[in-house]
Formats: structure tokens, sequence, C-alpha cells
């Protein structure tokens, strides 16, 4: 079980997908997440261009991000590595004995599928700009949102996932 499997710490995890080479949000959310102490930072994709992805190197946290569906032409996995770890399409990292999977969300099955799986206990998605946590499947999906676009949310979000609960504060930036 989770509880078994945890450490006696508590981490907290920041979470943002989406940006869309909006500068201003990225530097609003990297601001965000260091004023809130964070221990580690995932962007589940669309971050678009090297120049955005530079944006979150910073010594406040670890950073991890994985492909959007707009981030095909882009060289981001060398500038992520320069001071984070790009994982490709997927991610699957322990953090604080939580097993996360991180996905973009393009694909709507698979996100089902992973909500239903043994082998994790979170998944972090992005894709539809718009911030939630479903708890339909065995376990949550949560969703920080993204930079505004109709049939979104009006202003960008980002996630803060406490690990001792898995409990979500979404904040707006």
């Amino acid at each position: 079980t989770l509880a078994a499997r945890r450490r006696p710490s508590r981490m907290h995890v920041g979470v943002i997908a989406d940006t869309h080479d909006d500068r201003a949000v990225a530097t609003r959310a990297v601001e965000l997440f260091t004023d809130a102490g964070v221990d580690v930072v995932i962007h589940c994709g669309d971050m678009i261009a090297p120049i955005t992805a530079a944006l979150f190197e910073t010594d406040a946290f670890a950073f991890h991000a994985i492909r959007g569906n707009n981030d095909g032409a882009w060289p981001l996995a060398s500038v992520v590595d320069g001071f984070g770890t790009f994982h490709g399409g997927f991610a699957r990292l322990e953090l604080d004995g939580v097993r996360f999977g991180v996905t973009h969300g393009t694909h709507e099955a698979r996100v089902e599928a992973l909500a239903h799986s043994a082998a994790l206990d979170c998944v972090l998605r992005g894709h539809t700009h718009q911030h939630g946590t479903d708890t339909s499947g065995r376990i949550p999906v949560i969703n920080p949102g993204g930079v505004p676009i109709p049939g979104g949310d009006d202003t960008a979000h980002v996630a803060i996932v406490d690990t001792a609960d898995l409990s979500v504060r979404y904040r707006s930036c």
C-alpha cells in the first residue's frame, strides 16, 4: 500500500503543464514554486521552445519534464537534461514513496488506463488546459491546467501535491 511504502518525510511536488511559450506564466510559476518551497517540479508537456524550458533552471527545486504534443520540433531534451531530467513521452517517478505516472494526456484512453493502474499511486497529466483532480479511477489524476485557451481555464494554474496524503493545492499564476 501507499502508506507502507512512504518514508516518514513529506515532499511538496509542483506540477505544471501547457505553458506554450508563455514566458510570463512560466516565470510566475517558478516564483510561486520557489516561494512555496516545493522540492520537485514536474512539467507535463507543451513547454514548446528551449527558451521557455530554461526558465525552470534553478537551485530551488529538482526539475523533470515530458514531451507534449506541441513539443516536437525543438531540442527540449538537451536543454532540460542540462539542469533536470527529460523523460520523453512518459515518466514513472517515485518521490517520497509515491509512484507518479506522468503523461501529457493527448490520448484519453491512456490516461484512463493509467488511472486504473496498480503500479501507480497518482497520475499527473496536462493537455486540456483545465485544472482539477479526477477521482473516478483507482488513483487520482491531477491536471494543473495550462495557459488560457477557449474551453479551458480563464487563467493559468499550477498544482502543488503533498506526498503525505496526495492532497492538492491549485494556484493561479
